[in-house]
Parts: structure tokens; sequence; C-alpha cells
């Protein structure tokens, strides 16, 4: 592989905290602490992963409101919204 993708996979293993062999983590934790190009690549990297993340959660909750909205919402008088209410008996769709 290019030497440019060796290095996003390590930076990518050291921010997920996968398991290295104790000399290459050490390793790149020097490079890390002497290293201001690859800290600043390191915290770009943790910065892009932050938002595909977000993205990801904010995608999910707008899912999550569609289906609320059909099922709970546009049929209120449906077999599966009347199922809901009888294992949560004392909640109150909205």
């Amino acid at each position: 592989m290019k030497k440019w993708w060796n290095e996003i996979r390590r930076i990518e293993r050291y921010l997920l905290k996968q398991a290295w062999n104790g000399k290459s983590q050490q390793a790149f934790a020097r490079r890390l602490h002497n290293d201001p190009a690859l800290r600043a690549r390191v915290e770009q990297q943790s910065l892009a992963y932050d938002a595909i993340r977000w993205y990801g959660r904010r995608k999910i909750r707008m899912e999550i409101k569609k289906v609320h909205r059909r099922i709970i919402t546009d049929r209120p008088d449906g077999l599966l919204s009347r199922q809901i209410r009888q294992i949560f008996p004392g909640e109150n769709p909205r």
C-alpha cells in the first residue's frame, strides 16, 4: 500500500484504540509526541470521525421520527399502535 494510506490506517487504529503490538504502539506514541504535523493529522482525522458519527446519529434520529409518525401518529388505531400502548400503558404517544 501507499505510505499515506498506511499512515491513515495507523491513525485510525490509534483513534479507535485497536490493539497493536507493544513496540508499534510505543513508536507511534513517540512520533505523535515529537511530530506536530502528525498531531495535526490525528486531530483532523478525529474531527472527521466525530462529524461522521454525528451525521449518522442525526440520520438515525430522523428515521426513528419518520417511523414513529407512520406507526403512531398517522395510524393511532392501528394494530401496532394498540400493541405498543398495551406494552407502555401509561405513556401518551406524541
